[in-house]
């Protein structure tokens, strides 16, 4: 069918592409997707990130504390972000590894696991192994 030298078909197809581009770009400002985004943006962009309670100088929590111990035996240098400070970035992080508790390390851009997964990684060797395959240790 055409209508005024267009085709209403077309015309459909073009409001239809237009709406789909409003609606992508409401989703992607909204603040679960920037949030996702900077986390992903830190995870990526530093080689051993940690999102713990507290800080390594202060942990607050010994789960947290426990990781950090674990991080200074292995001699890796690492960047933390206090979840406590934020409550909306300590949920994001949860969302971003679908992984429930903090803390929460990554090396590589890939998440690694908790405490209890850290501690085990550090034990059994494979923790270095994982810093050696993301070359943040020889």
């Amino acid at each position: 069918w055409r209508h005024g030298g267009y085709s209403l078909r077309h015309d459909a197809v073009d409001a239809g592409r237009a709406e789909a581009e409003r609606t992508c770009h409401a989703i992607a400002a909204t603040p679960s997707t920037r949030l996702h985004n900077a986390t992903r943006t830190q995870v990526e962009g530093t080689p051993v990130m940690l999102y713990m309670k507290g800080t390594p100088q202060q942990p607050q929590c010994g789960f947290s504390q426990q990781v950090c111990r674990v991080l200074h035996a292995t001699g890796v240098e690492f960047d933390s972000v206090n979840v406590l400070e934020d409550d909306s970035i300590r949920e994001g992080v949860k969302a971003y590894s679908e992984w429930p508790t903090i803390p929460q390390l990554y090396v590589g851009g890939e998440f690694v696991g908790g405490c209890d997964i850290v501690t085990e990684a550090f034990q059994s060797g494979e923790l270095d192994e994982t810093f050696k395959a993301a070359g943040v240790k020889k």
